[in-house]
């Protein structure tokens, strides 16, 4: 058996795209609403994104199905942060984010937009391909020695699932995620891989595409990689850590 000549923790979402990012809309309680805006379950009124287009933002004016639920707690389904906004604004915990973009935590629970986000996120995320060039990459790593893991904030069961849907699972030693779907840190989980390892810190480097991947390596005391194309832009990412890679099928280390 080949020794390893460096040791590669990979972030989760490094190797996947984001396939979708949904989001609540405005919580303020309600009750669900058919296509006439009627209620339905009680838990919140669903609205036709299509509808945001006929609010006149100077003036308030909106029409007559917005306003059956003005006051209420509304999901649009479908309704997605623009890219570029959900690069700049996007972090860890995620709590934090769904405070920043002006959720109401204390009507709707983090718990209870936690779920539903997952629900609709797994339903959808096999129809996310890798990153080009992560097959290829990690047959060279595996070819040169770099023995490489998983540390993610996603639960660790669907990380392992995932995984085996892409036919990568055994290219990785160890696979660490969480125990829940709400993104806490990953730092408590990364010091029980790296005491597994029982490595030198100098034998690692954890490539990520967060800030908050920065600050689980600072608090491992290893190497950071950051890469973009995942929750954050370059931009963002350079501004905190000078060692920030391009998106490429070249990437390296």
């Amino acid at each position: 058996m080949q020794t390893p000549t460096k040791i590669a923790l990979i972030a989760g979402i490094a190797l996947l795209p984001i396939a979708a990012v949904v989001i609540y809309g405005i919580s303020k309680g309600g009750g669900t609403a058919d296509e006439d805006g009627k209620p339905v379950d009680g838990q919140y009124y669903e609205v036709d994104w299509n509808l945001l287009r006929e609010l006149d933002f100077q003036t308030g004016t909106k029409p007559a199905k917005l306003a059956a639920v003005d006051g209420q707690f509304v999901k649009v389904p479908g309704f997605v942060v623009p890219l570029d906004d959900y690069l700049e604004i996007f972090r860890f915990p995620v709590v934090e984010y769904y405070k920043d973009v002006g959720f109401d935590l204390a009507k709707t629970p983090f718990e209870v937009i936690a779920t539903d986000f997952m629900n609709s996120y797994l339903s959808r995320v096999r129809e996310a391909t890798l990153f080009q060039g992560v097959p290829e990459l990690l047959v060279e790593l595996k070819g040169e020695g770099v023995a490489c893991s998983v540390l993610s904030a996603a639960p660790e069961r669907d990380l392992k699932e995932l995984l085996a849907h892409h036919g990568i699972e055994t290219f990785f030693e160890h696979v660490y995620g969480l125990t829940d779907h709400y993104a806490h840190s990953k730092i408590d989980r990364g010091r029980e891989l790296v005491g597994r390892l029982g490595v030198d810190a100098g034998e690692l480097i954890l490539v990520g595409d967060t800030d908050h991947d920065l600050e689980v390596g600072e608090a491992l005391g290893i190497d950071v990689l950051l890469v973009p194309g995942g929750h954050q832009s370059h931009a963002r990412l350079a501004k905190r850590h000078h060692r920030v890679g391009r998106r490429s099928p070249h990437l390296s280390f």
